[in-house]
């Protein structure tokens, strides 16, 4: 080989690493994890709740008309009903169920959920923001990932939408990837 052609490959080879050794400015520092709310009463947090925003999944990507609700048992497990409908024009709602257990019995604000349609796999479920009257939360898991902004109406004074989004935007969420939940 001449000595072009090995600085060439050489060239190349060093644009590859870089390319694969680049990462995002969120990628480059170690997220601090997400705290919850000092503490939620979990008979006051039970009930229904609209999905006023999330960061959708696969199977909720166009969803519309979301609610969670969360049913406190006797022995302090929840059980989780999210249902919606996977798109505007959908013939019936779809629904997936969970139970969650709380790990943290000083703050009852993290739960592990196991979803019955995936019974091998738990996920986190932490409450990181609720208004002193119980009527608008958001949660979300611990990777950043999974995220609801959730109301007990089907509608928020978008002064206070905003405020939420530069909540979650301070807490290194990618707020861009955000998407508003039609609620008719």
């Amino acid at each position: 080989m001449t000595h072009n052609r090995l600085s060439i490959i050489a060239l190349l080879f060093a644009a590859l690493l870089a390319a694969g050794c680049a990462t995002t400015r969120q990628e480059q520092r170690e997220l601090e994890p997400l705290r919850t709310v000092a503490s939620i009463d979990l008979r006051a947090f039970s009930g229904s709740w609209f999905v006023i925003a999330h960061m959708p999944g696969q199977l909720d990507r166009r969803a519309v008309m979301g609610q969670e609700i969360y049913t406190l048992d006797a022995q302090g497990n929840i059980d989780v009903l999210y249902t919606f409908l996977a798109r505007a024009n959908a013939p019936e709602f779809t629904e997936l169920r969970g139970r969650a257990t709380v790990r943290n019995v000083m703050t009852f604000a993290e739960w592990l959920i196991r979803w019955d349609q995936n019974p091998f796999v738990s996920e986190q479920f932490l409450v990181l923001y609720t208004d002193e009257q119980n009527q608008v939360a958001v949660v979300s898991s611990g990777n950043r990932r999974n995220l609801r902004i959730l109301s007990r109406s089907a509608d928020i004074d978008p002064a206070l939408f905003s405020d939420l989004i530069l909540f979650l935007q301070q807490r290194d969420f990618d707020v861009a990837s955000i998407r508003r939940m039609p609620q008719q």
